[in-house]
C-alpha cells in the first residue's frame, strides 16, 4: 500500500521541461551518454546520475522494508531499445528498525542502449521520465525528473568529458562471479552458504535479494565464515518457495573499501556456520 500510494502521487506530478540535468529540492539528476555518436548496430551506455542533499537517500532497485525501486520511461526513436537499470552495489539505512537497501551518496545507474543499423548522421533524441523516492531519517519525498540528450548516429568515439564518470560507475557495479552458492529454509530460517574464494580478508557481509520474500528485511543477518565458506542466517520472509534465489553480496574490508558480488543460489545443503564474522 505505501509503495502503490507513492506511486499514484508520482503519476499526478506536473510535466517539466526536458534538460539533461534537473535540480529538484532534495536531488540532482542528471542524464549523460558515454558516446554522443553511438556506431550504428551497436550498444552504447546511459548514465542516469542521482546525487541526493547530504542527508537524503535514493532506493536500489528492492528498496526494503520501504521506499520505491526508481523507474525510468524512455521515448525512443524507432527501433532504439533500452536495456533495464544496472544498479550500483547499495547500502543498508535503518530507521525506527525498518531496514531499508538504499544510495546516500550519488549513484549512476547504467542503461545500455541497442541503436538499430542507422545511417551516419541520423539524429537519435533521448528522452527519459525519471520518478523517484528521495528520503531522509523522517520525511520521503516523491520527486520526477524529465530528462533529454541529443545524439546521433557515428562512429561510436567514447566522450572523453564524460569517461571518467563511466569507468567509475562501472567500478561499483556488483561484479558478475562464479561462487558456488546454496540456500536453505527450515523453521522460519533463512540460511545462505557461498564460496567465497579469493575474495581477501573481508570484516562484514550483507546480502541483497533482488525478489521480495526471500527474507525478513528487518532481521539482522549472522554472518560466520569457515575458510572461504560464508555463511548468512536470518529470518525467512513470506515466499515459502523462492525458486532460485538472486541478489547482491556486499563484502566489505577492513580498509573501508567494498565490492559486490552478484549472486545466484538454489535450494541445497549449506554448510554448517563457522567463526562470527
Amino acid at each position: 500500500m505505501f509503495r502503490a500510494v507513492l506511486l499514484l502521487l508520482i503519476a499526478f506530478a506536473s510535466p517539466a521541461l526536458a534538460a539533461s540535468m534537473v535540480q529538484n529540492p532534495h536531488t540532482r539528476v542528471e542524464l549523460i551518454a558515454e558516446s554522443a555518436v553511438p556506431a550504428p548496430g551497436k550498444t552504447t551506455t546511459l548514465a542516469v546520475v542521482m546525487a541526493p542533499q547530504k542527508g537524503w537517500h535514493t532506493y536500489w532497485k528492492n528498496p526494503g522494508s520501504a521506499g520505491m525501486e526508481t523507474q525510468a520511461a524512455w521515448t525512443l526513436p524507432e527501433g532504439v531499445i533500452a536495456a533495464a537499470i544496472r544498479y550500483p552495489v547499495p547500502s543498508t539505512f535503518t530507521v525506527s528498525g525498518i531496514m531499508n537497501y538504499v544510495f546516500e551518496g550519488e549513484s549512476a545507474l547504467l542503461v545500455d542502449l541497442a541503436v538499430p543499423p542507422l545511417a551516419l548522421g541520423t539524429p537519435l533524441p533521448v528522452k527519459v521520465r525519471v520518478d523517484y523516492l528521495v528520503c531522509d531519517d523522517e520525511l520521503c519525498v516523491p520527486e520526477s525528473a524529465d530528462l533529454a540528450l541529443d545524439l546521433g548516429v557515428g562512429d561510436g568515439a567514447a566522450d572523453s568529458a564524460t569517461a571518467p564518470r563511466f569507468e567509475k560507475a562501472r567500478a561499483a557495479l556488483p561484479r558478475p562471479v562464479d561462487w558456488p552458492a546454496r540456500y536453505a529454509r527450515a523453521d522460519g530460517r533463512f540460511r545462505l552458504s557461498v564460496d567465497t574464494a579469493g575474495a581477501g580478508d573481508i570484516s562484514r557481509a550483507y546480502f541483497f535479494p533482488e525478489a521480495d520474500g526471500v527474507l525478513d528485511y528487518d532481521a539482522p543477518q549472522a554472518v560466520s565464515r569457515d575458510g572461504d565458506t560464508l555463511v548468512i542466517e536470518t529470518a525467512a520472509g513470506a515466499n515459502a518457495d523462492p525458486g532460485e534465489v538472486t541478489g547482491v553480496l556486499r563484502l566489505d574490508r577492513a580498509d573501508g573499501s567494498h565490492f559486490g558480488a552478484s549472486l545466484r543460489a538454489n535450494a541445497g545443503e549449506v554448510a554448517a556456520a563457522g567463526a562470527p564474522l
